[in-house]
């Protein structure tokens, strides 16, 4: 019997939201890959520029055209994908009913037990990182065994649901399998980067790559669910393996550029250096693109000097508010705001592009501290800046403070989270909304501050956009009038 794997990553809801070539799907093949227990393995991916026709009627045709037992592997990376997920696996479903179907990602992490309950489509759903465990769960829907080796998935068993929840997290990164790298046909992802922004002047490669050299984060800011997706402990690669991945990379398909997809890529300050002396001195062109976390607090000019000179050419850097009592004391940043201004001062003076990104509607918002919020915005140096609403994801902090005090408003039912499609519509308004600029909010705001009405926060996000807009369309214009695409 053959045993049979496929990997889908579906439509995603904006061509920008990160990088096109999905890192999840690439660890899970690398892993399924090195444990033998498949036959074949292949990664069907809706997202490739080049294969922007893909559709579900192709997909069909591949499982058809494979004999034997296929289980499929879908990724959902965030919220407002669950919709797309649910339908794909809900076509597959009715047309093969004998393939088993798993998805993975941090809404189906969040929402394990709620998925299995109402989705009879999907058999399983793995709770966060499952690098090690896939195998495991590969194994069990091909040849059967018993269900006490599986950890860290929901699944239903004989119709119920049941939960075998993670005890224990990957501790040494450098032990993963290499990523499948061999599964992508990169030339679906080829496009014309000859005016990408290239301050260097190196030729970009007709494709990017994503690159993860830590998991989890240390900080414990109160609206992030990561750690239910990655666990709490903080875990890094070394600078060793870090190098030798971009080497492998940058030898093997002739990759420049990547995208760096940690939630705190620098929060040891003497490994990235490290990473970085090694780029150096290896003499390889390439460029980074931080799009994760960059931590603030381990940022000063000789690490930001050599980021620079190792290709990091933008970054994102979280201020999230100007108040320093919503970031320190409600967040949980723990950062000045010297130190934030003095941040993005220094990379810009390198001649890195800073993404700012700012997060208001906290339960503590007023006048006042978004005042300050403006104020920050307009003294950093920034190219881009991204002011996003608060959302209270289950299991943080924030979703509880909301529950108990009976903040939540929009329409907001915590019952029906698990379906995506609140999610799917407030990100559909956001990217309409900010595509016009509208003079007034049409965006969600899920959280009723204690001492602001929803109104006077909708009228006040409306200041805050145009006052973003104003402080980075001078580099905007100056990308159009040079021909430069703001990739």
């Amino acid at each position: 019997m053959t045993k049979n794997l496929i990997l889908v990553y579906p439509p995603k809801i904006s061509r920008g939201f990160n990088c096109d070539v999905s890192l999840a799907l690439l660890y899970l093949a690398g892993a399924a890959r090195d444990s033998g227990v498949c036959d074949n393995i292949s990664i069907f991916d809706f997202n490739a520029p080049s294969g922007v026709g893909k559709t579900l009627c192709d997909l069909v045709d591949i499982i058809k055209s494979r004999e034997g037992t296929t289980v499929i592997g879908i990724n959902c990376l965030y919220s407002a994908l669950f919709p797309s997920v649910s339908e794909i696996a809900e076509t597959l479903k009715k047309k093969f009913p004998e393939i088993k179907i798993v998805i993975g990602g941090m809404h189906p992490t969040l929402f394990a037990e709620e998925i299995i309950d109402n989705c009879q489509e999907i058999d399983a759903v793995a709770i966060g990182e499952s690098d090690i465990d896939f195998p495991k769960l590969l194994r069990y829907f091909y040849e059967g065994g018993n269900i006490d080796d599986l950890e860290g998935f929901c699944l239903r068993i004989d119709g119920e649901t049941e939960t075998r929840l993670r005890t224990n997290y990957i501790r040494d990164l450098d032990a993963l399998p290499r990523p499948g790298y061999e599964f992508y046909n990169f030339q679906e992802y080829a496009v014309d980067t000859g005016k990408w922004w290239s301050p260097d002047g190196i030729k970009i490669s007709p494709f990017k790559l994503p690159l993860l050299t830590s998991r989890s984060c240390p900080n414990r800011c109160n609206f992030c669910a990561m750690r239910l997706v990655m666990g709490d402990r903080f875990r890094e690669r070394s600078a060793e393996k870090v190098f030798e991945e971009i080497k492998h990379l940058y030898d093997t398909f002739g990759v420049n550029y990547f995208i760096v997809e940690d939630d705190n890529l620098t929060f040891n300050r003497k490994r990235i250096v490290k990473i970085c002396e090694m780029i150096i001195e290896s003499g390889i062109k390439v460029y980074f693109d931080a799009q994760g976390g960059i931590s603030i607090k381990t940022l000063d000019s000789e690490v930001i000097g050599l980021m620079r000179r190792a290709g990091f050419i933008m970054v994102s850097l979280a201020a999230e508010s100007g108040s320093d009592y919503i970031r320190n004391e409600i967040m949980g940043k723990h950062v000045e705001r010297e130190k934030i201004i003095n941040a993005f001062k220094m990379c810009c003076a390198v001649g890195i592009n800073v993404n700012a990104v700012f997060i208001i509607g906290m339960p503590e918002e007023t006048e006042g501290t978004l005042k300050e919020t403006a104020d920050l915005i307009r003294e950093i140096d920034t190219t881009r800046i991204a002011v996003n609403v608060a959302k209270p994801l289950p299991g943080t902090k924030l979703f509880e403070q909301c529950v108990r005090d009976n903040l939540l408003v929009g329409g907001f039912n915590a019952d029906t989270l698990w379906t995506g499609e609140a999610e799917l519509n407030n990100m559909k308004k956001d990217e309409w909304y900010m595509k016009h600029l509208l003079n007034h909010s049409s965006r969600q705001f899920w959280i009723k501050p204690y001492n602001l009405s929803i109104e006077r926060l909708m009228e006040i996000d409306v200041e805050l956009q145009h006052i973003a807009y104003e402080k980075t369309k001078l580099w905007v214009e100056h990308m159009r009038k040079n021909n430069i695409s703001c990739e």
